[in-house]
C-alpha cells in the first residue's frame, strides 16, 4: 500500500448517546379525594350524555314475533325462521344448531328459508326454546 491509499476510519465511529437527565416537575395541583360512589356517578353521567338510549335503565326490551309453524305427519316447519334470526341479529346456522340440539332432532333449511325439523313440534316448543336462547 502506498501513502495515498491509507484508510481513514475515524469518522465511521457510532456517536455515543447523551444520558437522559430526569427533571423534577413541581405540581401546584391539589388532588381532591373523591369517594367511589362519586366517581361512579361521574362515569354514569358521562355515559348517559354520550348514549341517551341508556338513560332509562339500560336495556331495550325486545319485542319478537311469535314463531309460525306448520306441522305435517313427520315434520315441523318453522316458516319465519330467518326473520327471527334477523330480529335477534344472530347467524341462522348458530340458531338452527341450538334449536336442533335442544329438540334432539335433525333438520335443514329449505329454499324458502324455512327451518324444517324432523318430528312433530308445536309452536309453543319453538317459542320456549327461543326464550331460553335469548335469556342466555
Amino acid at each position: 500500500m502506498s501513502d495515498e491509499e491509507v484508510l481513514d476510519l475515524t469518522g465511521l465511529r457510532k456517536p455515543r448517546k447523551k444520558p437522559k437527565v430526569l427533571v423534577e416537575v413541581e405540581d401546584d395541583y391539589e388532588f381532591t379525594d373523591y369517594t367511589y360512589d362519586e366517581l361512579l356517578g361521574f362515569i354514569f353521567e358521562k355515559v348517559r350524555e354520550q348514549n341517551p338510549e341508556f338513560a332509562y335503565g339500560g336495556r331495550k326490551k325486545l319485542v319478537m314475533k311469535p314463531p309460525q309453524t306448520i306441522i305435517s305427519r313427520k315434520k315441523s316447519i318453522f316458516t319465519n325462521f330467518f326473520e327471527i334470526c334477523r330480529l335477534l341479529k344472530r347467524d341462522p346456522k348458530h340458531l338452527m344448531q341450538f334449536l336442533l340440539s335442544e329438540l334432539g332432532s335433525k333438520g335443514s333449511i329449505d329454499g324458502n328459508q324455512w327451518l324444517i325439523v324432523e318430528g312433530r313440534f308445536q309452536q309453543k316448543d319453538f317459542e320456549s326454546l327461543l326464550r331460553k336462547y335469548i335469556s342466555k
